[in-house]
């Protein structure tokens, strides 16, 4: 953070993301607040800077010694009276973080000083959520863009936005420039997402950012659990705040108790048994397992039997069981719900007839061309010892069959045609690119090397865990690794990335 400190705000990448976003640096100031108290105040005050008269923290600040790389800009949003902000908000994180500052406080009269300064500002931030967001009067707010939940690409959108007809003729024109900074264009959202997003950002244009109008007309209007779970807890920590500074609370506490009750119950939905976005639009709840269903635990807003129910779902394979010993932390989405596991012993029972035989796809990896190995996690060889299919088991295992064999998910190699007449051409590219990508992580800096879990599963195949070091060393695409794994390969550290099983689309 010391290195992309701007002097008033801290960019969250130098690069793709050089100006001040709204709830990054809420998580910055709390970061912040444990060490350098000033640099965290700092932070907060930067972006209040940039509220809008209305109440409304933007999404962006936009810096203007930072601008040209970025889409969208200042002249995309229009905002009103030229501001160099964005047109949206995000997730009001900022009371929380006020509060971390006053708890981790180095200097707490500097502390109260800051807490009666932005009072104000964090009071009409709230403020704009419930007199123009909450059209119902139920305590509930609405996000209109999905830039505006903090997870832009939660599956929770799609069907949303796939509903939105897009006459691309009437679009205005527009240049992404996310894809622009090295970053995989499969890592980013569609060019289909993007129309919708621009959609949506010229639909505020056109309407001046007059919240009634952008509401009557707008096919985007969710009220997110994520969103209004973070407003509910900021709601608690503002009434923490104005009970220090003796400001009035009324109004705080009975936002709290209106948002906390309907969290409980417009959200929750009994049939998926996990907490739910609700669209406006079609008047029904957005179903779907996501990290979002778990937020109202942070705001205190689920029942004792919903917390349990929620405990349950959290500790299972859907997000990570306890026990699993390979989840740090809950996945975005239920990972079984669009996984190749959903169907149970799928690569067990699913088989091709060749010739007299059948083989599934674990007889084929297995029982062939890994030499008739156990299968990890399971206590016998694939193939009995009368099994006529033992006569295709080869002699020895080439270990780069498994950049080759694909099961569909989205941590698998990718998806290649293989010709028998130059396979070993084939798998050496194969494991050079599985190497160089995301599955090998190489970190210096701590002497570790964080990689695939294919490593740890077929570690045999390749010979033990140095050999894997070498495996990757000979293959690593830059000098600086290759060196790194000379000079340490019998001191550095290995880790394994959580296998994504969900479905590669």
């Amino acid at each position: 953070m010391d290195e992309n400190w701007t002097g008033s705000y801290t960019k969250p990448s130098p690069s793709l993301y050089p100006h001040q976003w709204n709830w990054d640096s809420g998580f910055i100031a709390i970061g912040y607040s444990h060490y350098n108290q000033k640099r965290a105040e700092l932070e907060l005050l930067s972006l209040f800077n940039a509220q809008w008269p209305n109440g409304m923290l933007p999404q962006i600040v936009f810096n203007p010694e930072f601008l040209g790389n970025y889409f969208p800009e200042p002249d995309f949003w229009q905002a009103p009276e030229g501001r160099l902000t964005s047109g949206i908000t995000m997730p009001p994180l900022h009371a929380i973080a006020c509060l971390h500052i006053l708890e981790n406080a180095q200097d707490e009269e500097e502390a109260f000083s800051f807490l009666r300064k932005v009072f104000p500002d964090l009071l009409a931030s709230h403020r704009y959520f419930y007199e123009y967001r909450d059209p119902n009067n139920e305590g509930l707010v609405y996000i209109r863009h999905p830039w505006e939940s903090g997870i832009d690409n939660s599956p929770n959108w799609d069907a949303t936005l796939r509903a939105i007809k897009i006459d691309k003729n009437k679009l205005p024109p527009y240049e992404r420039r996310d894809v622009k900074h090295g970053i995989p264009a499969e890592e980013r959202p569609s060019d289909e997402d993007y129309d919708r997003y621009v959609f949506l950002v010229d639909l505020f244009r056109r309407n001046h950012y007059d919240e009634k109008a952008i509401f009557d007309e707008c096919p985007f209007l969710i009220q997110d659990s994520l969103f209004n779970s973070i407003l509910c807890r900021a709601n608690q920590a503002l009434l923490e705040i104005a009970n220090h500074i003796g400001e009035d609370s009324s109004e705080i506490r009975e936002w709290t108790d209106q948002t906390t009750r309907a969290i409980g119950t417009k959200l929750w939905c009994d049939r998926c048994r996990i907490f739910e976005c609700y669209d406006l639009v079609r008047k029904s709840h957005i179903h779907g397992a996501t990290a979002a269903g778990f937020i109202p635990l942070f705001a205190g807003a689920a029942s004792r039997e919903q917390a349990k129910i929620l405990y349950e779902h959290m500790n299972s394979i859907h997000f990570c069981a306890l026990h699993q010993g390979n989840c740090f932390t809950i996945p975005n989405f239920d990972m079984i719900h669009t996984s190749v596991k959903e169907v149970a012993d799928f690569f067990q029972k699913a088989c091709y007839q060749i010739g007299p035989h059948r083989f599934s796809p674990d007889d084929i990896e297995h029982g062939i061309l890994r030499g008739n190995a156990r299968p990890p996690y399971r206590p016998f060889r694939q193939f009995k010892k009368r099994d006529p299919r033992l006569a295709f088991a080869v002699e020895r295992v080439d270990a780069r069959i498994h950049f080759a064999l694909v099961c569909g998910s989205r941590s698998c190699a990718p998806i290649r045609f293989y010709d028998p007449n130059e396979i070993e051409q084939q798998l050496e590219l194969a494991a050079y690119k599985f190497v160089n990508s995301s599955e090998v992580v190489i970190a210096p800096e701590e002497k570790k090397v964080i990689i695939s879990q294919v490593f740890d599963w077929y570690q045999r195949d390749f010979g033990g865990k140095k050999v894997v070091l070498k495996f990757i060393k000979k293959r690593v695409d830059s000098d600086w690794k290759r060196e790194f794994l000379t000079e340490n390969i019998d001191q550095v550290k290995v880790e394994y990335l959580f296998y994504d099983w969900n479905l590669n689309h």
